[in-house]
Order: structure tokens, then C-alpha cells, then sequence
């Protein structure tokens, strides 16, 4: 990727990420029973224990079944740095955030090789981690812009109708998805941007992210290059997540998906490197379960139950299934049903994920891969009851299908402009004779 695409990217990121800072600007106390009651039994017994590597052979410092030594050392640099000043605790965790904004900025280069794209996904992500969709009405601005080309067409370009309706119908589908609606706020009324940057225990999944994403993309390097330290680093990346996070575990998918999408771009897989990737996966499970308590009271109280999990899974796939629930609902009202706006928008936002999915044909294997593979990333924690930062690795995959849900509404914009200039003259010829 051209130096011109770096700098583009590290000044829009750094834009982004600006408005992030706005978390400091508070006071956090240092006690129990607070939002950041974690971080504060983290500091305490940390400083009980005065042994950082203890973390590598036992419970994290919560004690509550987790195996998280890298975030725990993290909270060790704090501690040292700061002493209890849980606000200054939050400088890692924006970093770690701009970090991983710029990584898939390279995850996505090394992905799909398109520059522009990987500047505009990594864009995307730094704005969710920051908030930026919390204060524009991003899905809004999107539906506005539908209606007035439908509108448009209808006046000026009636013969091209159903084109400007297909893609009105990818716009709002796009929209929606920048607005970053499937990670608003979790059952403590928190924010994406607040568990990433605001709140230090979510650093558990902004470092699971940040390693996975250098696995990838190192992955992604080898297959292209050939050469055995991007191997080397993807390998030792992937044992970093482990030591992170236990959403670790979807990682090996996340490297398969990826080596099924360069095959399908013409690159040679060696496929040997996945059966080590899984088998990684599989001694990690497997020491986890033996070394700590399978079922803790955190573990009781955080799980759904599988109904709730496919719901979670099925709202990934298909975000206007949010929109039939809520229709579902309201459908004891009856007959005055008919007059609220709530069947006919859910029938709206129903028809543009599906139309937009008829005509993704031209730039299906990136929205696939978008949509498929960050559901996937994010399965295994549907069946907890949600909190935010649990979307942070699959939120960074899903950057692909956005950017590329743009990229589609434009390639159907210049068909429909060039078919509408070609039938110009056809449209005059009578005229003219």
C-alpha cells in the first residue's frame, strides 16, 4: 500500500479517535460498587498478590474463571504508572483503540489489496470506537438520501425507476449498518465507544482484537509472500489472544475464512497452516477447562440461554429481524396497527436488506466474508447476556461489509447514470426526425 494511503488513513483515524478523548473528561472513583468496580478489586488485589507473573498460571485477578494475563499486565503498568487514577488507566485503552483502527487499515490491504477500501474500513471502526455514530444520525442521513432518490426518479428518470430503487434500498441497508445499530447500548445502558475507551476492563476484547487483527493480517502476508516470519508472527499473535481473551477461540476461523477468501482471489493456500492454527485452538480449550473452574457464578449469571443466543446470532445476519420483533410485539394492538408507521417501516427496512442482497453479485465475495465471518466472530458471546465490548473484534471485521455495501451503491449508481445517458438519444430521435 502507497505511503499517500498511510498518511490518509493515521490523519482520518487520528480525527476520529479525537473525539474519544472526550471519556477523560470525568472523574472515576476509586471504590466498589461504582461502574468500574472491576478495576478497582483488579488494583487491590493486584497489589495484594505484588507477583505479575502469577497471572500466567492462575485466575485473573476477578477470580471469576478467566484466563486473561496480557490485559492483567496491562492493569500491572497502570497500576504503577497511576497508582488509583482509573481515569489516567483510560490512556491504554485509547491507544490500544488507535492501534487497532490503524491494524485493520493493514488487515484489509493485505485481505483484498484495494488501498482505498482498507483507509475507509479503518475509518469506519475508529469512528464507532470513538462514538462519532452517537452523535450524527448516520442511519437517518442515510434514509433521507433513499427517499430523495426515489423521489428524484420518480419526477425526473421514471424509465430507470426500479435502478434508483435498488440502490435507495442498498444506501438505507448501508446506513444503518455505519450507524453501527447492532452495537448500541448494553443491558448496563453503556455505549460501544464506552466499553472500548471509557470503561479499562473492556481493554480484555480491544486486546483480543488488536492481536487477532496481526494475525490476520500476518497470515495474510505469508499466503501472498511466502516468507516464514509472517508465519511466525500470525502463529505468535494468535497465542497473544489466547493470553487475552476468551473470545480467542474464533480466531482459527477467522484465519480459515480468510485463507478461503484468498483462494477465491487466485492465491495458493497452504492450508497445512490452518490444522496448526486449530489444533492451537483446541490445546488452549482444553488447558483452560482442565486449569480453571468451568462453572463459576459470573459464568451462571452471564449466560442467556440458547434461544436468546440465535436471537442475538439471527439479528448479526439479518439486522431488520430487529424490526419484525418489534412489529411481533405490537401486534396485539390489532387493526390500528395499520396507523403507525411501525409495519410499514419494518416492511421498508426488510425489503433493503433483502434487495440489496440481489444485487450484491459484483462485490459478493467481500460483503460475504463481512457479513458471515463477523457474525461468526461474535456467536460464542451471543449467549451472554450483551455488553458492548463483546462486539469489539466482530465490529472490526464488519467495517468489510459497510465500506463495501458504499462501494456496491456506487458501482450500481454509475450503471444506472451510464444506462440513463446511452437511452438519452433513443429518447430524441423522434424528435430530431
Amino acid at each position: 500500500m502507497a505511503r499517500i494511503h498511510w498518511v490518509l488513513a493515521i490523519l482520518l483515524i487520528g480525527a476520529f479517535h479525537a473525539y474519544g478523548l472526550r471519556h477523560f473528561g470525568r472523574a472515576i472513583p476509586f471504590q466498589a460498587g461504582t461502574e468500574h468496580h472491576d478495576a478497582v478489586i483488579m488494583v487491590q488485589r493486584i497489589e495484594e498478590a505484588n507477583n505479575p507473573w502469577k497471572w500466567f498460571v492462575s485466575d485473573w485477578p476477578l477470580y471469576n474463571g478467566f484466563y486473561r494475563p496480557l490485559p492483567t499486565l496491562a492493569f500491572e503498568l497502570d497500576h504503577a504508572l497511576f497508582g488509583e487514577n482509573l481515569v489516567r488507566f483510560l490512556i491504554f485503552n485509547q491507544l490500544v483503540a488507535v492501534v487497532c483502527s490503524l491494524l485493520v487499515v493493514w488487515f484489509v490491504w493485505e485481505l483484498f489489496r484495494r488501498p482505498g477500501a482498507a483507509v475507509a474500513c479503518g475509518t469506519v471502526f475508529a469512528g464507532w470506537q470513538a462514538g462519532v455514530q452517537e452523535l450524527v444520525p448516520v442511519a437517518t442521513i442515510g434514509w433521507l438520501a433513499a427517499i430523495i432518490l426515489v423521489v428524484r426518479s420518480l419526477l425526473h428518470n421514471r424509465h430507470a425507476f426500479l435502478q434508483w430503487l435498488l440502490i435507495a434500498a442498498v444506501i438505507a441497508y448501508a446506513s444503518r449498518e455505519l450507524g453501527a445499530e447492532i452495537a448500541s447500548q448494553d443491558v448496563s445502558g453503556q455505549s460501544f465507544s464506552y466499553r472500548t475507551i471509557g470503561w479499562s476492563p473492556g481493554r480484555t476484547a480491544t486486546m483480543l482484537t488488536m492481536f487477532a487483527l496481526v494475525c490476520c493480517a500476518a497470515y495474510c502476508r505469508f499466503e501472498r509472500e511466502r516468507q516464514a516470519q509472517w508465519c511466525a508472527l500470525s502463529l505468535l499473535a494468535l497465542v497473544a489472544a489466547f493470553l487475552s481473551y476468551e473470545q480467542s477461540v474464533v480466531v482459527a476461523g477467522l484465519l480459515l475464512a480468510c485463507g478461503v477468501a484468498l483462494a477465491l482471489q487466485g492465491v495458493r493456500v497452504r492450508w497445512w497452516f490452518h490444522a496448526m492454527a486449530w489444533l492451537m485452538t483446541l490445546i488452549y480449550v482444553l488447558l483452560h477447562r482442565m486449569v480453571l473452574p468451568p462453572n463459576t457464578r459470573y459464568w451462571t449469571q452471564a449466560a442467556r440461554g440458547v434461544k436468546g443466543g440465535i436471537r442475538g446470532i439471527v439479528r448479526f445476519l439479518f439486522p431488520a429481524s430487529d424490526d419484525v420483533l418489534i412489529l411481533w410485539s405490537d401486534l396485539p394492538i390489532g387493526i390500528p396497527l395499520l396507523l403507525i408507521p411501525v409495519p410499514y417501516t419494518t416492511a421498508v427496512q426488510i425489503a433493503a436488506n433483502v434487495l440489496t442482497w440481489t444485487k450484491a453479485r459484483s462485490q459478493w465475495l467481500a460483503l460475504t466474508f463481512g457479513l458471515i465471518v463477523s457474525t461468526g466472530a461474535y456467536a460464542p458471546m451471543s449467549f451472554q447476556h450483551f455488553l458492548a465490548h463483546y462486539y469489539h473484534l466482530p465490529m472490526a471485521i464488519r467495517t468489510i461489509l459497510v465500506v463495501w455495501l458504499f462501494i456496491l451503491a456506487w458501482d450500481l449508481s454509475l450503471n444506472a447514470a451510464s444506462h440513463q445517458k446511452t437511452s438519452a438519444p433513443q429518447g430524441l430521435a423522434p424528435e430530431l426526425r
